[in-house]
């Protein structure tokens, strides 16, 4: 009995020493990961900083910053919604302007002559015509007169 007892001490100690070995290497593994998770969480945080700079810059155009519009990049700005006023008659099939059967308003040419002829307008007229004749443009304000102080 002491040989079989012996024999299942044997197997435990070799059991234990095998376990060791196992937590040794485990516990190196773990080093490891733990060293590499430091390095993917700083490589992450980069990438986290460079996606939000990217994101600012690309909701940047001509309407919110003072880029011109040629440095524009993608396309066709978005479609402004339509104002109210204008989308009412437009749903009903009409455009804007004077409708079609509508009397119209505008200003008649007069055959009435007036005092500058049969025109409504009157003919060009040089600068001499136009503007009166200036006070200090006379020979009397040609020199300025001295003053003298005290």
């Amino acid at each position: 009995m002491a040989s079989g007892g012996e024999q299942g001490d044997n197997e435990v100690v070799a059991e234990n020493d095998r376990l060791h070995g196992e937590v040794d290497r485990l516990t190196g593994e773990v080093a490891r990961l733990a060293g590499e998770n430091v390095e993917l969480r700083s490589e992450i945080d980069s990438f986290a900083r460079k996606i939000a700079a990217l994101e600012k810059r690309l909701g940047k155009n001509s309407e919110n910053s003072s880029l011109p519009p040629s440095s524009d990049l993608f396309g066709r700005k978005k479609d402004k919604p339509e104002n109210a006023n204008r989308a009412a008659p437009r749903a009903l099939g009409r455009n804007p302007g004077k409708q079609p059967g509508a009397e119209g308003k505008h200003l008649a040419t007069s055959t009435i002559p007036t005092k500058y002829g049969s025109t409504r307008h009157p003919p060009a007229a040089t600068v001499e015509q136009t503007w009166p004749t200036l006070p200090w443009s006379e020979p009397r304000f040609a020199r300025s007169p001295t003053f003298r102080c005290r």
